[in-house]
């Protein structure tokens, strides 16, 4: 059997499904017997793409699928979605393939620096030249890329080791089972000491709370410190509709409830939060921290780090604590997010000024005078309405963002992916079809602004050659809007950041897709009302107003 069969056949032992590639010249033995299998495969128009859908489906259930990446310019291309994997924690196993190993360095595909780079940005990253060692190998990975904090684990195979053949007698490799890490008896003293000086604790949940499910532990903890709960980002629709959650999130430059309680405490106690929360209050925060965490894997210390096992570690200083009886919060959390009446007045007056020169753009260049368009909060709060709590939310960095994060109803965990510190474009779009590949009777919602997908755009064509129902809205302000504003503010003036005159709705219909245009923002609702009833991506044009924060 050859290598390449190998791979195929480990992937079905394994449990996988689906899997997510491009067919390339130094993989073609790996797709020679993919058509041989059962395993649904995910064809993606870029190997950024590619990574980026597959990252969904780990992200979503927990468990690695597998990509198939070329060599060359195919390997670098998937490196922003690995990247990704590795600044969000996200389980995958990819496969990437090699120059033969008997033509030596070969310019950019050289054995030393693709292999670099990946080692550099992932999690984990193999070289297998022996075809004996294939499953073994991948086995490996994909135990690695769930241990402890998950993320990305590359395995390369050059063409040649691809094609050669080897007798296997097994294909599943079993790993050496490790007993759950626990802090030492002297960690968690010093921990409970740490949370006995403190007058104002407060909890933070982070991903790796949301991903061990531990929300009613954290309830517990809470409830024993007299704490309330903040959450990151990350972790931010992990914790929903519970009585000592604090609206926003941390850190953040809202004035949420969040950033309020988070200013006030004088004790931070993270659970699955991957780094120090003190550097985002630098200037407020006077206090100790407390972090739970699964490894010391690119942590910043804080003043106690238990790590280990979230669960177990959380019980455990849980049993050590007393009941505090302290509600120093509630009068911080109950007066709401301090610019909820700024904003709804910017809504408005945005809508009133339209369509005269808002922070240094003129309108006229981009808009026709009879276009209305949406406010971002608006778009937010339609959606709510529209598709409800229970979506699956895929969104992109941009200004609409903090829009996003703010105003959207999340009313499950693990229901909102964005590409968080990564910060890179286009992902709203390729994570919709990892989300809606992994999550089939879910409503998946990517929202991106113009610019981020214009960046992964050809990912719309295999959203519609897999048939998935989708919604993608489109924040059109005709320019990449946070960069414009960041120009504005540092340097009094912009340029560069228009995006003029792109015609979404007939992309989408040359894709083989659908498309509609919003210019008015009294067609929101029923044009999204409409949009959900289709079948298939369907993509919506909207129009919105620019430079709104």
């Amino acid at each position: 059997m050859s290598a390449g069969k190998a791979v195929v056949k480990t992937a079905e032992v394994l449990g996988i499904e689906r899997v997510f590639g491009i067919p390339g010249h130094h993989i073609l033995d790996i797709y020679d017997h993919l058509g041989e299998s059962d395993l649904e495969h995910v064809m993606g128009k870029n190997e950024e793409g590619v990574i980026r859908a597959a990252n969904a489906v780990g992200r979503a259930t927990g468990t690695p699928t597998m990509a198939f990446i070329s060599a060359g310019p195919g390997a670098i291309n998937s490196m922003t979605g690995v990247g990704e994997a590795t600044a969000l924690s996200i389980p995958i196993v990819v496969i990437v393939g090699a120059e033969p190993k008997r033509d030596g360095p070969h310019n950019i595909d050289s054995p030393t620096a693709v292999p670099q780079m990946f080692a550099a940005i992932s999690k984990d990253f193999q070289l297998v030249e022996d075809p004996r060692e294939v499953p073994e190998m991948i086995n490996r990975a994909f135990a690695v890329a769930q241990r402890g904090r998950p993320g990305p684990a590359v395995v390369q195979i050059p063409m040649d080791t691809l094609k050669a053949t080897a007798e296997y007698s097994r294909f599943e490799t079993p790993q050496v089972e490790m007993n759950p890490l626990i802090p030492s008896s002297e960690t968690i003293t010093k921990a409970v000491d740490t949370v006995e000086r403190a007058e104002r604790p407060l909890v933070v949940m982070g991903q790796g709370g949301l991903r061990a499910g531990l929300t009613d532990t954290v309830d517990s903890l809470a409830e024993q410190l007299g704490a309330p709960v903040v959450v990151t980002q990350r972790g931010m629709s992990g914790y929903v509709e519970r009585p000592r959650y604090c609206g926003g999130y941390a850190p953040t430059v809202m004035h949420t409830p969040a950033e309020r309680v988070a200013d006030r405490a004088d004790l931070i106690v993270g659970i699955g939060v991957r780094e120090s929360l003190r550097r985002y209050y630098a200037t407020t925060f006077v206090g100790d921290e407390i972090y739970l965490c699964e490894s010391l894997e690119r942590h910043e210390i804080g003043t106690v780090l238990l790590s280990g096992d979230l669960e177990r570690t959380a019980e455990q200083l849980c049993e050590r604590l007393g009941f505090r009886n302290t509600e120093w919060w509630k009068e911080l959390a109950a007066t709401g997010w301090d610019d909820e009446e700024k904003h709804r007045r910017e809504v408005a007056e945005a809508e009133i000024a339209w369509p005269k020169p808002i922070g240094g753009l003129n309108p006229a260049e981009f808009f026709d005078p009879t276009d209305r368009p949406v406010h971002p909060i608006l778009l937010m709060e339609t959606l709510n309405q529209v598709v409800g709590p229970d979506a699956l939310y895929t969104i992109d960095i941009g200004a609409h963002t903090q829009h996003a994060m703010r105003y959207l109803e999340l009313g499950e965990p693990n229901s909102f992916f964005g590409p968080e510190n990564w910060g890179a474009m286009g992902h709203a779009l390729p994570s919709a079809i990892g989300a809606k590949v992994a999550c089939p009777t879910k409503d998946i919602v990517a929202i991106a602004g113009d610019g981020g997908f214009l960046m992964t755009m050809q990912e719309y064509k295999t959203a519609v050659e897999e048939e998935l129902d989708l919604l993608l809205c489109i924040v059109n302000n005709h320019q990449h809007n946070a960069i414009h504003m960041d120009m504005q503010t540092q340097y009094g003036e912009s340029g560069f950041t228009g995006i003029p005159g792109f015609d979404y709705v007939t992309f989408a219909e040359s894709a083989g897709g659908t498309g509609y245009r919003v210019r008015d923002r009294e067609q929101l609702a029923e044009t999204l009302e409409r949009a959900q009833r289709d079948d298939g991506p369907v993509l919506v044009d909207i129009l919105t107003v620019p430079n709104v924060t």
